[in-house]
Protein backbone atom coordinates (compact mmCIF):
# COMPACT_ATOMS: atom_id res chain seq x y z
CA UNK A 1 0.00 0.00 0.00
CA UNK A 2 1.49 3.37 -0.94
CA UNK A 3 1.32 6.62 1.04
CA UNK A 4 3.55 9.47 -0.10
CA UNK A 5 2.81 11.64 3.00
CA UNK A 6 4.37 9.17 5.47
CA UNK A 7 6.84 10.87 7.83
CA UNK A 8 9.95 8.98 8.97
CA UNK A 9 12.18 9.80 11.94
CA UNK A 10 15.90 10.64 11.76
CA UNK A 11 16.73 6.92 11.55
CA UNK A 12 14.45 6.50 8.53
CA UNK A 13 11.86 4.54 10.52
CA UNK A 14 8.19 4.89 11.41
CA UNK A 15 7.40 4.16 15.07
CA UNK A 16 4.40 1.90 15.72
CA UNK A 17 3.20 0.88 19.18
CA UNK A 18 1.33 -2.41 19.60
CA UNK A 19 -0.82 -3.33 22.60
CA UNK A 20 -1.04 -7.09 23.05
CA UNK A 21 -3.52 -9.22 24.92
CA UNK A 22 -3.39 -12.99 25.46
CA UNK A 23 -4.46 -13.64 21.84
CA UNK A 24 -2.09 -11.20 20.12
CA UNK A 25 -2.47 -7.58 18.95
CA UNK A 26 -5.38 -5.69 20.50
CA UNK A 27 -4.63 -2.21 19.17
CA UNK A 28 -1.82 -0.26 17.54
CA UNK A 29 -0.79 3.34 16.88
CA UNK A 30 1.46 4.95 14.27
CA UNK A 31 3.37 7.91 15.76
CA UNK A 32 4.78 11.21 14.51
CA UNK A 33 2.73 11.53 11.33
CA UNK A 34 1.97 15.04 10.08
CA UNK A 35 -0.99 14.03 7.89
CA UNK A 36 -4.04 11.92 8.85
CA UNK A 37 -3.35 8.23 8.20
CA UNK A 38 -5.53 6.84 5.39
CA UNK A 39 -7.82 3.93 6.24
CA UNK A 40 -6.08 1.77 3.63
CA UNK A 41 -2.74 2.27 5.45
CA UNK A 42 -4.33 1.48 8.81
CA UNK A 43 -5.79 -1.72 7.33
CA UNK A 44 -2.42 -2.65 5.80
CA UNK A 45 -0.76 -2.28 9.22
CA UNK A 46 -3.47 -4.41 10.83
CA UNK A 47 -3.01 -7.13 8.22
CA UNK A 48 0.78 -7.08 8.69
CA UNK A 49 0.49 -7.31 12.49
CA UNK A 50 -2.06 -10.09 12.14
CA UNK A 51 0.40 -12.12 10.06
CA UNK A 52 2.95 -12.31 12.92
CA UNK A 53 2.93 -15.40 15.17
CA UNK A 54 2.13 -14.11 18.67
CA UNK A 55 3.39 -14.13 21.35
CA UNK A 56 6.94 -13.26 20.33
CA UNK A 57 9.89 -14.82 22.16
CA UNK A 58 10.73 -12.90 25.36
CA UNK A 59 14.01 -11.64 23.88
CA UNK A 60 12.38 -10.11 20.76
CA UNK A 61 10.88 -6.72 21.52
CA UNK A 62 10.47 -5.32 18.00
CA UNK A 63 9.34 -6.40 14.55
CA UNK A 64 10.78 -4.77 11.43
CA UNK A 65 8.56 -4.29 8.40
CA UNK A 66 10.19 -2.90 5.24
CA UNK A 67 8.82 0.39 3.96
CA UNK A 68 9.13 0.74 0.21
CA UNK A 69 9.10 4.22 -1.26
CA UNK A 70 8.49 7.33 0.82
CA UNK A 71 10.23 10.70 0.63
CA UNK A 72 13.41 10.96 -1.44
Amino acid sequence: EGWSDMSMNQDGMVVVEIVLDADGPDESAIYDQKEPIPQSIQSCLGTALGSVAWPLPADQQSIHFPIVGGPR
